[in-house]
């Protein structure tokens, strides 16, 4: 990893997550599809499923916030 912030930099060091999560996404796409579920409810199953944990991680982000402010 380099101390420098461009986008080359940024590109280099979050490709093995990238190609993790690659894998991941095709191994639950062969799954799947071998037992009948269509791509289109794969795909739209995952773009909910990433909004909700959004959405939990802001609403305990804020919850935290909350109880230490009373400090």
């Amino acid at each position: 990893m380099d101390d420098k912030l461009d986008v080359k930099t940024a590109i280099k060091d979050t490709l093995p997550t990238v190609f993790g999560y690659i894998g991941i996404g095709l191994a639950f796409g062969i799954i799947s599809s071998s037992v009948g579920i269509s791509p289109f409810f794969v795909g739209t199953m995952s773009l909910f499923m990433q909004e909700e944990l959004n959405l939990l991680q802001w609403v305990c982000s804020q919850a935290v916030l909350l109880y230490f402010q009373s400090f």
